[in-house]
């Protein structure tokens, strides 16, 4: 589903930071918060349509060279009105200390049904990232390879000795149950509960409108599936490499045999 902003008075400026993991149902809530607070909405989605601009800095981030200052000004420059996510969601608190009058969001969903959506999606995804031709096709391409880069850094390994999102993905359910419901729970403790909304998808409009004292759409909640458009993505990835890897260099040596032909026979003549 495409977001299409409508004009309506709202809040102006960043006022929602979404502090939930991914796959809790973030790319329904950013085409719902671009329909409410018309303008763009923080999600891993802007980070490969801006790729250019976003790797680099989220990797800055994870290394610890960019604070609250940084986010304010950044997502300020961009006109963000809203973050769900990942990057911006491994954030939330310097987010907090970057915009103390924004109102954070937390979205939910079953622990174990989350952990395989998370192994089904984004970590299959990563490790078929790993394997040939995925692997030399990221190498080729800076864009990607930076972009690669950024998530492995951000779902890996952690230099404060935090176990990474991929890492209990890869420990199995039973951590990234665990891993998930530390997370909720440190949420639920760093925020006021009068500044917090708890959300799942299925309640649609009415407790995110109320809670950002806004009017309900006419138009239904959207419930995008982008689990079936991250097969497709990466599907279109696959075959994106194997063009390159394989189909490329017969083509260059096709057009570089007939060059030399074609010279050969003028000098021939």
């Amino acid at each position: 589903m495409e977001v299409q902003y409508i004009s309506r008075p709202s809040k102006e400026g960043f006022i929602v930071i979404g502090a939930g993991l991914p796959r809790t149902g973030t790319n329904s809530l950013r085409i719902a918060l671009s329909h409410l607070l018309n303008g763009p909405v923080h999600h891993m989605y802007y980070c490969i349509e801006n790729g250019q601009e976003q790797n680099p800095f989220w990797d800055k981030a994870l290394d610890g060279k960019i604070d609250s200052n940084g986010l304010r000004e950044a997502f300020e420059n961009w006109g963000l009105r809203a973050s769900v996510d990942y990057p911006s969601s491994y954030f939330y608190k310097e987010l907090i200390a970057a915009f103390p009058n924004a109102k954070v969001l937390l979205s939910i969903r079953d622990p174990e049904s989350w952990y395989t959506s998370v192994k089904n999606t984004i970590w299959a995804g990563h490790q078929l990232g790993k394997r040939f031709p995925l692997s030399l096709f990221y190498y080729l391409n800076s864009e990607a390879s930076a972009r690669w880069h950024m998530i492995d850094k951000l779902t890996i390994h952690k230099s404060d000795g935090r176990k990474g999102l991929f890492d209990t993905i890869s420990a199995g359910k039973e951590e990234s149950v665990k891993f998930y419901e530390e997370w909720i729970d440190e949420v639920k403790t760093t925020v006021p509960p009068e500044n917090l909304l708890i959300f799942h998808v299925k309640e649609g409009w009415k407790p995110l409108c109320q809670f950002l004292d806004l009017p309900e759409p006419s138009i239904p909640f959207p419930r995008s599936n982008d689990a079936e458009a991250m097969q497709k993505m990466f599907e279109k990835r696959v075959r994106q490499a194997y063009f390159a890897v394989f189909c490329v260099p017969v083509l260059a040596s096709i057009f570089a045999y007939a060059g030399y032909k074609a010279v050969k026979h003028f000098q021939i003549v």
